[in-house]
């Protein structure tokens, strides 16, 4: 399960396995998960080592 943010509910909720659709590796070291909220709706996670180093810079 990973935590992903609904726009549509306005709240984080758990995404299980069975929620998610596609994995991309959209460049390297960043990958996206495409799935759908328990509510069924559209919601994406971006995650990845090059992702949090932009985000949260290593000190």
């Amino acid at each position: 399960m990973v935590v992903v943010y609904c726009p549509t509910c306005d709240r984080r909720t758990l995404m299980g396995l069975d929620e998610v659709e596609w994995v991309h590796n959209l460049a390297p070291g960043v990958i996206s998960v495409s799935g759908h909220c328990p509510q069924g709706h559209p919601a994406v996670l971006l995650t990845g080592a090059a992702f949090y180093r932009v985000c949260r810079p290593i000190p």
